[in-house]
């Protein structure tokens, strides 16, 4: 099998093809050698995208179970925190203005007749 190794057209792989040569060995011979990734550098390249992936992965689900288990906490505090709030302000209603010394509770406490 004989193959040529110039082209009338100016080396294009068309006219090569045509002739009953195939197109790896036309461009062999016509010297186009072209450069591709290997199998092991494929494998490689998808197996630290993977890993990449895995990591933030991982990241972002901490992140998302952490920011639930925070907005529960925080939901679950607030009527309490409402409630302490309201007690503080009532209590300090019931006590009379004094000069800082004691403080007394004003009122007599009693509900009904007694």
């Amino acid at each position: 099998m004989k193959i040529k190794r110039t082209c009338p057209s100016g080396g294009s792989l068309r006219c090569l093809s045509g002739g009953g040569t195939s197109i790896v060995a036309a461009a062999l011979a016509t010297g186009l050698h072209r450069r591709a990734f290997t199998l092991i550098e494929m494998i490689l390249a998808i197996g630290v995208a993977a890993l990449v992936l895995i990591a933030a992965n991982f990241a972002l689900f901490s992140a998302l179970h952490l920011r639930a288990a925070t907005t529960d906490m925080v939901d679950a505090a607030s009527p309490v925190d409402q409630a302490v709030a309201f007690l503080k302000r009532d209590l300090q209603c019931c006590v009379t203005p004094t000069n800082g010394t004691t403080k007394v509770l004003s009122g007599d406490f009693r509900v009904g007749n007694i």
